[in-house]
């Protein structure tokens, strides 16, 4: 039995392998509801780690991207 590991402490990778799993379950799911809750989970898997992968290849003396300029009136 494998240990869990909680997303947070997880690679990009090892989510989009995690990502990939729901979907084959999606193309075999019966049930359109079942489909949609596993598609919808792929989607936010993805984005999960396509935000974590643009953290860890962003420098680090660079802050985060934000809606507000930083610049003072």
């Amino acid at each position: 039995m494998r240990k869990y590991v909680p997303l947070s402490q997880r690679s990009p990778d090892a989510i989009r392998a995690q990502a990939e799993l729901y979907q084959e379950m999606a193309t075999t799911a019966r049930m359109p509801e079942a489909k949609h809750g596993l598609e919808k989970l792929v989607a936010r898997l993805t984005a999960l780690a396509d935000r974590r992968e643009a953290t860890e290849t962003r420098p680090r003396s660079q802050p985060p991207a934000q809606g507000m300029s930083s610049t003072a009136d």
